[in-house]
């Protein structure tokens, strides 16, 4: 890091440019900010000698040079953009106001004056004069301001999405160079005043992502989208992050443009709260997003980044109902939650649109999960339950969702989950009798869900034609104005201070109105029938009274003959009892009850087992502690136990395997022994003998530690090989065991065993139940199984593949298999699907042989195919080539010679032929082996045919 005092103006002079790297904001000063800068420059022109004043860092990288005639050097701006781009502006402003003009400037240290000019503004601080392309540019902002600021600078077309601030950020300068008693001159001497500390950052010894994130720029602090976006941006190549940015960060900001900047920080935040199963702080949002990203792994960033586009979607749909288009009475229920003004419900309601988006709920009980949420809302305002509490709800309530078991099981989650939350000994939902004591009784006008109830009330009437409430206003039916006309006391009767006191503001008094103020305190009698003149025209009225109104409940008040306590309360107890319709209780027995209050949720992270708290860890980790707990369950003769701090997996009383969390991280314990050499030290010696514990972060490290867990079960249990049957019998061979199937059943067997036959380095062996035999591949000195062969009655076979899904997307039989946690299955029918299916076989062996090694992408392993098969071409002119989907029959003589088959998801190319062990080739650097084994085929084949 080297630092220096610098003039701000002499930053941009030169073939010079700063680029603002994508992953910081856009800029965002306003007039505020705009209107220090301006008085700083006044106040600067005022100094003299060796006076300066300072202005803060301008942090950037070390600047490089470009090669070519003209040398443009380039630097990445990590702090004081906002300035920067400031200056810019104010710079542009200088040279419109030159326009033709010449001024004279005192040239600093002599006598000697300095013409200036617009042209020689533009020139030393805006354009890079003899330089095309953004390399013309002194400044380069973010995606987002780029093309605006090329507008504003050289008059190329404004788009679409412009930069509103820039714009008036230009504005603002072009205003204040009008000012009375400011000059050009005054302006740019306070310019050559104001002085920064110029910091250049060295590659490979400064962090800029340290420094980006402990700096603020002037006046603004750094938000959590600011360091959200740098956090996903910074460490990319250049070309990556403008695909990033274009692709998913600026689609994301873009659905939040019309909203204030808090908006798109409390959705990080529910994003956050959904994926990490707890409640992040607002004032953690950017620590827990770093702690989340870990969770990940190595995952990259784009799926994190096409994640939070997809969910900012349906968050944006949840704030703005009315861009979800095609299903009105979703739009309706959503426009309803928002009615009601609870914010932390958003959490919950964001997770139920995910899995409506992802088909686990159908649309009609989606939309009654989300009644049932404005139940429990509406309910607990009127009955003036506490909403502190709720957000603890509404932040761990998607744990309680069953998702697997059909839509409507779903809405009933939704119910229990609710319903089991308890406050201070108080249920969630208030019943029905304290619920319409409340609502009869309440000051319902000066709650938030005021308005709300009566819109509902009021569409009851007629739910098919809704009427727009939009601009109706709330209307005391008797006013509430302390001193109300006589006609009113008479109605009210002698203690009518009273009456008014307790039921102005009451359900049975209100109603929605769209002419409040031309009712005002009104007598009944004239608020029913009044008519108001519009315009000048005494012959043009518009009834705005009760019978004429398009409400149905006010045009009901017309019918009353008088408006009194008793006429109230009557339409209290009348419009409270539709309430209980309109706003159900979920309903359970007592026993459910009963039990669902056993279940407190006001201290969950204390009373929650370890089961409990793997269970409502974030998706990655859940998808690695599902994963693990299947393949444990496998084991022979493994049981689990469960208890408050570890899951446990045990081989009858003896303890093996635990695995627990602390809400961040899973944690593996494993028996592995005083002895154990620890390779990569991943893992720590626990203080009870023998055991040692590691994190486990994703699928990835699992595979890779999991061969070794079976080892451990494996020599806990006596021996390499599981033990069979309670009398200690040995298992039956392979052969024994594939004889002993009917012979439609043996016939499949054989031919999936004559498919894997050429896979090098695996075994066979047979499971400890007898009913199915597994295929092991080999990783160094570990056996993993790949392939698990299980007949079923039907006569059909089951294979177990463990390898991905993509493999029978890519082989266009996506629809034959089933797809779960690290493996997928399929049955098997005739001999046919055996051979039909071998492609799947070969990519599962392949994945569990080579776990954890560096494989080529899916462009390099074409070009691997093409390269084999110009080697093998160029061994014989007869040699032809005939393509078979992902498969390249070669051919001699009529004679097949040898097959390639090409899977560029798992990333290898197989070599096979007749009597030839397979061989893959996985990389560049496997080319020369391929081609030696594809020689040694040739000249074998050569041989025989001679």
């Amino acid at each position: 890091m080297e630092a220096r005092p610098r003039v701000l103006t002499e930053l941009l002079n030169g073939n010079q440019q700063f680029e603002i790297p994508l992953y910081q904001r856009r800029y965002s000063w306003r007039d505020e900010e705009r209107s220090q800068f301006w008085k700083d420059i006044l106040r600067a022109s005022t100094l003299t000698g060796n006076r300066f004043h300072f202005l803060g860092p301008v942090v950037f990288t070390k600047p490089e040079s470009g090669m070519g005639g003209v040398v443009l050097t380039r630097a990445r701006l990590i702090d004081g953009q906002q300035r920067l781009t400031t200056l810019t502006l104010l710079m542009k402003a200088v040279a419109e106001q030159l326009k033709d003009d010449v001024i004279q400037l005192p040239v600093a240290g002599s006598k000697d004056m300095q013409a200036v000019d617009a042209s020689a503004i533009t020139e030393d601080y805006l354009i890079n004069k003899r330089l095309t392309g953004d390399s013309r540019y002194k400044l380069l902002p973010t995606l987002a301001d780029r093309d605006t600021l090329k507008h504003i600078l050289t008059g190329e077309p404004l788009p679409e999405r412009h930069s509103a601030d820039l714009l008036s950020g230009i504005q603002f300068f072009r205003d204040r160079l009008l000012d009375p008693g400011v000059t050009v001159e005054q302006v740019l001497k306070g310019l050559n005043r104001l002085e920064v500390v110029e910091v250049m950052l060295n590659d490979g010894r400064d962090d800029p992502q340290l420094i980006f994130e402990s700096l603020n720029s002037t006046g603004k602090d750094l938000t959590p989208a600011d360091l959200i976006r740098n956090n996903v941006l910074m460490g990319l190549k250049a070309e990556a992050q403008d695909e990033l940015t274009r692709t998913y960060w600026l689609p994301i900001e873009a659905l939040f443009e019309d909203d204030s900047a808090e908006v798109f920080n409390r959705f990080m935040r529910d994003y956050l709260t959904v994926r990490m199963r707890e409640l992040v702080d607002k004032n953690g949002v950017y620590e827990a997003f770093k702690a989340y990203r870990e969770t990940r792994g190595d995952e990259p960033v784009h799926a994190l980044v096409a994640d939070i586009l997809d969910m900012a979607k349906l968050y944006a749909a949840m704030l703005h109902p009315e861009r979800v288009t095609g299903q009105p009475r979703l739009r309706l229920a959503l426009q309803d939650l928002l009615g009601v003004r609870v914010r932390v419900t958003s959490p919950f309601v964001l997770e139920l649109l995910e899995d409506h988006a992802k088909g686990r709920v159908d649309t009609e009980d989606l939309i009654a999960a989300l009644r049932v949420i404005e139940s429990l809302l509406v309910r607990r305002a009127v009955s003036e339950f506490r909403s502190a509490p709720l957000n603890k709800l509404f932040a761990s309530a998607g744990n309680d969702l069953v998702r697997d078991q059909g839509s409507a099981t779903y809405k009933r989650s939704v119910e229990r989950a609710l319903m089991k939350f308890q406050d201070r000994n108080r249920d969630a939902f208030p019943p029905d009798e304290v619920f319409y004591d409340k609502l009869r009784t309440v000051d319902l006008y000066n709650s938030d869900v005021c308005r709300h109830i009566l819109v509902r009330l009021e569409r009851r009437n007629n739910p098919s034609e809704l009427v727009a409430t939009d601009g109706l206003t709330i209307e005391h039916i008797m006013p509430k104005n302390p001193d109300p006309r006589q006609p009113w006391r008479d109605a009210l009767g002698p203690d009518w201070p009273q009456v008014q006191e307790r039921l102005k503001h009451t359900l049975g008094n209100l109603t929605l109105t769209g002419y409040n103020s031309e009712l005002g305190d009104r007598s009944f009698e004239e608020k029913k029938t009044l008519p108001i003149k519009a315009g000048d025209t005494a012959d043009s009225v518009v009834p705005k009274g009760y019978k004429y109104s398009n409400i149905a409940m006010t045009r009901e008040l017309a019918e009353e003959p008088v408006w009194n306590a008793q006429t109230i309360q009557h339409r209290a107890d009348k419009l409270a009892q539709a309430a209980l319709t309109l706003w159900p209780l979920p309903k359970f027995t007592d026993e459910e009850l009963a039990e669902l209050r056993g279940k407190k949720r006001l201290k969950p992270d204390i009373k929650r087992k370890a089961w409990d708290r793997l269970k409502a860890l974030p998706a990655p980790l859940l998808n690695v502690v599902e994963s693990l707990d299947e393949r444990l369950m496998k084991l022979d003769g493994s049981r689990r136990r469960e208890n408050r701090d570890h899951v446990d997996y045990q081989m009858g009383r003896r303890y093996v395997t635990s695995i627990g969390t602390d809400d961040l991280r899973i944690y593996l314990w494993l028996l592995l022994g005083e002895d154990f050499e620890n390779p990569g030290n991943v893992w720590t010696k626990g203080e009870d003998k023998g055991w040692w514990q590691r994190p486990l972060d994703n699928l990835t490290e699992l595979d890779a530690v999991f061969p070794l867990i079976e080892a451990v079960w494996a020599a806990v249990q006596g021996g390499a090989e599981p033990q069979l049957g309670q009398d200690g019998s040995s298992p039956p061979s392979v052969e024994e065991y594939v004889a002993q199937q009917p012979p439609g059943v043996r016939a499949i067997i054989q031919a999936v065993l004559m498919a894997c036959q050429g896979f090098p380095t695996q075994r066979m062996r047979v499971n400890r139940a007898v009913k199915s035999f597994s295929l092991d591949a080999q990783t160094g000195n570990k056996w993993r199984p790949y392939m698990e062969v299980n007949p079923v009655e039907d006569g059909r076979v089951r294979l177990y593949l463990y390898t991905s899904p993509d493999e029978a997307e890519a082989l266009g039989v996506t629809s034959e298999i089933t797809a779960s946690q690290g493996f997928i299955s399929v049955f098997l029918k005739s001999p046919e699907d055996a051979h039909r299916f071998e492609p799947l076989m070969e990519a599962a062996y392949v994945s569990r042989s080579t776990s954890g090694e560096m494989v080529s992408s899916p462009n390099e392993i074409k070009q691997l195919i093409q390269d084999l098969l110009e080697f093998t071409t160029g061994l014989d002119q007869d040699i032809t080539t005939e393509i078979r989907g992902r498969s390249v029959l070669l051919t001699s003589g009529g004679q097949e010679l040898a097959r390639l088959r090409k899977n560029e998801t798992a990333g290898f190319v197989s070599i096979s032929a007749e009597n030839t062990e397979r061989l893959y080739v996985r990389r560049a650097t496997d080319l020369p082996v391929g081609q030696a084994h594809l020689q040694k085929i040739w000249q074998a084949f050569s041989q025989g045919q001679d």
